[in-house]
């Protein structure tokens, strides 16, 4: 169900993205008309949330084939594909990241899997490692090299016309996330609940926000 709303978010993004018009207006609200609009928040938080949907299905396209059936397989193949031209159309700096983490994480775990797998079965050492892992080393290795290559040259594929988006810095939603948790131990273990962030921020922000532009902005994600 995650991949499925997933991917039809994405494909509803990616219309608005590239012909500039937002669909959600068709349902005759006023606060769907920008095309940056979505169901998860702000252009760039979107980013983020395809980035961590995609590393999940990555790692089920990586798994062994017996785990899926061939039209599953199929279904996550596409589904990837429409959430990476998402990231790709975004362009949001820490997805990529976020891509390059999971990356380097999954080729770690191959690694790590194929020696376990190859002492256990006691085979030939003059196997290369790339041979051991046949389609997948690759696969990753160029993903994690076009990850690199993303966030370091700050390349756009098409000249998006988006609102300025401002938001808390890193150690700033840190120290939010570490007054939350202060509070008891329900909230220590589960948060403050979903889309609650604005709250946290309004409740815990430093005073020295108010010193500066930001003094009456409600930032509703870090």
């Amino acid at each position: 169900m995650l991949f499925i709303g997933t991917t039809i978010s994405g494909i509803l993004t990616l219309s608005q993205l590239i012909f500039g018009s937002s669909i959600y207006k068709l349902l005759g609200s006023s606060f769907g008309q920008g095309i940056d609009f979505n169901v998860i928040g702000t252009i760039n938080g979107l980013a983020l949330f395809y980035a961590a949907v995609l590393a999940v299905q990555i790692g089920a396209l990586l798994s062994p084939r017996a785990m899926y059936g061939r039209a599953i397989r199929i279904a996550i193949l596409g589904s990837s594909l429409v959430l990476f031209a998402n990231i790709l159309v975004i362009n949001f700096a820490t997805s990529w990241i976020a891509l390059l983490v999971g990356g380097v994480f999954f080729l770690g775990l191959m690694l790590k899997n194929a020696e376990a797998n190859f002492v256990g079965a006691g085979g030939n050492t003059a196997i290369p490692i790339h041979e051991r892992l046949g389609w997948r080393y690759p696969l990753v290795l160029a993903f994690i090299a076009l990850a690199m290559f993303m966030y370091i040259g700050k390349r756009s594929i098409i000249t998006l016309s988006l609102p300025a988006e401002a938001s808390p810095s890193f150690s700033t939603t840190l120290a939010i996330g570490k007054s939350v948790m202060g509070e008891s131990m329900r909230t220590a273990f589960l948060g403050s609940g979903p889309g609650t962030f604005g709250l946290d921020w309004n409740r815990y922000k430093g005073a020295e926000i108010n010193r500066t532009i930001f003094w009456n902005v409600r930032f509703n994600q870090g």
